[in-house]
């Protein structure tokens, strides 16, 4: 787009096209873009999913938002986990102190794999 490679590099991970309502082309481009996933065999005329591939779609609990692993909210269990607060980095007053938060965030993170061992549920050890 405009002379840059978009397809196979950083850029198709962003939004190439971010200008498609004050550009004409941008806009044709994201049409041309779109139309080749063939949405006409994937939408109905309302726009509503065929069913064929609305039937794919997992039920019940098998429903991410459903699903009792990733729903904290049914399988809730308190997190034995360092007192954040011993982390902390005194700091007497601004430009006193040269520190990096991801280093502090590491010391963290290394005692909670240190001390811990978490158990997790059958679905994620395999």
């Amino acid at each position: 787009m405009d002379g840059l490679p978009i397809e196979g590099t950083f850029r198709a991970h962003q939004v190439p096209l971010s200008t498609v309502r004050e550009n004409p082309e941008h806009l044709k481009m994201l049409e041309a873009w779109m139309r080749k996933y063939q949405p006409e065999e994937l939408f109905d005329k309302e726009g509503r999913l065929v069913a064929d591939l609305a039937k794919l779609a997992p039920d019940g609990d098998r429903r991410m938002g459903a699903n009792p692993h990733v729903n904290g909210g049914r399988l809730l269990k308190a997190l034995d986990l360092p007192d954040f607060a011993q982390y902390a980095l005194f700091v007497p007053g601004p430009g006193e102190v040269v520190a990096e938060a991801p280093r502090k965030l590491g010391e963290y993170l290394r005692d909670v794999i240190k001390t811990k061992s978490y158990e997790f549920p059958a679905i994620l050890s395999g």
